[in-house]
């Protein structure tokens, strides 16, 4: 798991101590153990968006008519007017389309709600996700080193 330091330590899409939550999510895919991967890594990539959407200044959070504070899901995440412009189109498309979309995997609703038997973790959606994770943390970097030197 070491050897994944480079890509999780100091990285500004992972929120401080998260790290070995996805490095060992990252891990298991590299083994092909998706159904671990799956559980380590969907809750942490909500996770993840909340902690970028905070520090670029989105409210992440809604009030209730009760007058109590709610962190709003990934549901609500996937579709704030920031996604895009902060990850792309294509990645928020990809999110949405694994996460969250009825017509296609519905991972995190699935998963989350116990939904989805042990099969269901090792579909086409998990692998692809897995990189998308992967693919996530490199762009934090990117983010980060094009924040840096701005032109």
């Amino acid at each position: 798991m070491r050897e994944l330091d480079f890509l999780v330590t100091n990285n500004p899409f992972i929120p401080e101590g998260h790290e070995g939550i996805y490095a060992r999510g990252i891990q298991a895919g590299f083994f092909g153990d998706w159904l671990t991967a799956m559980h380590l890594l969907i809750p942490q990539i909500e996770a993840s968006l909340r902690h970028v959407f905070q520090q670029a200044g989105v409210i992440t959070s809604a009030l209730e008519s009760d007058g109590t504070q709610k962190e709003r899901d990934i549901n609500a995440l996937l579709w704030l007017p920031e996604m895009e412009k902060i990850f792309g189109p294509n990645v928020t498309f990809d999110l949405r389309g694994i996460l969250i979309e009825r017509f296609r995997y519905n991972m995190r609703n699935e998963s989350a709600h116990g939904l989805m038997p042990e099969g269901a973790f090792y579909q086409h959606g998990a692998v692809h996700l897995w990189w998308l994770a992967i693919r996530l943390c490199w762009l934090g970097f990117k983010i980060l080193q094009d924040q840096s030197n701005p032109e």
